[in-house]
């Protein structure tokens, strides 16, 4: 993994957490992807949800899966490797912003846990959220690493 990446405020909070802190202050544009208007929930788009594309790229199937559940005041999920959870404040519209992200500390294969820094930094960046006409998630972030989309599908029965 490039050290130059964890720059990022990374700090051990005790046996099992780490906790990201991820500056998310960079307004981003929905107009590169079509969304539809026909999935506009009140509040956040609650849920299960599986990450499927990554800057449109599919994600291989043969790593372990990426996940992200949203409830009223929290997200939480699988990042391949760890698991992870933190706090969420919709800021109105299609916006919202994640508070500090934790996660277990469980060590996987250097290339697993290079992906799983990706996405977290990538999510604790993201700042706004639509739906694509199929009726994927469609999240917007601008990272140390990079501005990107993930795409999620619900998970069926959640």
């Amino acid at each position: 993994m490039s050290h130059s990446l964890l720059s990022l405020a990374v700090r051990l909070t005790g046996a099992t957490l780490a906790t990201l802190a991820v500056s998310s202050s960079i307004p981003l544009s929905l107009a590169s992807v079509p969304l539809s208007s026909q999935h506009h929930p009140a509040s956040r788009p609650p849920g299960q949800w599986q990450l499927r594309y990554w800057n449109q790229d599919p994600l291989n199937p043969e790593l372990p899966s990426i996940s992200l559940e949203i409830n009223d005041d929290e997200v939480r999920g699988s990042a391949g490797c760890n698991h992870y959870f933190g706090s969420i404040e919709r800021d109105g519209g299609r916006h919202f912003s994640l508070g500090p992200l934790a996660s277990t500390r469980r060590g996987c294969e250097v290339s697993l846990m290079e992906r799983e820094y990706e996405y977290l930094q990538a999510l604790g960046a993201v700042q706004k959220y639509g739906f694509t006409p199929d009726g994927n998630l469609w999240l917007a972030y601008d990272s140390q690493s990079g501005t990107g989309t993930l795409e999620f599908s619900q998970v069926e029965g959640s």
